[in-house]
């Protein structure tokens, strides 16, 4: 609708057109929107950290309120960046860890599959170059 006039936070540049009650609107629908994410992931990450590695309730809980804070601390402040960073970081660890838990299910598992996936170790290795090919772009680009 703005064309070129897009804003970065894509709702002050709507101002210009519907007043500046849009902009308390979509600010309040972005923060509620954030905050629910933050919610969300913040509880998946602390139960991660209590029944993945033993952590306590607290020590979990610390952890991940801790992990927010210190990105913030460290001076990133460009909400963009900070999603491009941690998006291309998770998906390159996500992507490993699945080739990995795949290699030990197909090896170890105690049951035959339904079906099964041919694949060879240089093709694996190389999915997993190019997740970590991936990440490592992301944070030098």
């Amino acid at each position: 609708m703005s064309g070129a006039e897009t804003s970065e936070n894509a709702v002050s540049g709507l101002a210009k057109y519907y007043g500046n009650g849009f902009i308390t609107l979509g600010a309040l629908v972005g923060f509620l929107a954030v905050f629910t994410s933050l919610l969300a992931y913040g509880t998946n990450l602390k139960k991660t950290f209590q029944y993945d590695y033993g952590l306590s309730r607290t020590q979990g809980l610390i952890l991940a309120l801790l992990i927010p804070f210190l990105v913030l601390m460290s001076g990133a402040n460009d909400f963009i960046r900070i999603m491009g960073f941690s998006g291309a970081l998770m998906g390159g660890v996500d992507g490993v860890l699945l080739i990995l838990m795949y290699r030990k299910a197909d090896k170890g598992g105690a049951r035959k599959p339904e079906y099964d996936i041919i694949t060879s170790k240089r093709l694996e290795y190389f999915i997993m170059l190019i997740f970590i090919l991936g990440f490592v772009y992301t944070v030098f680009n």
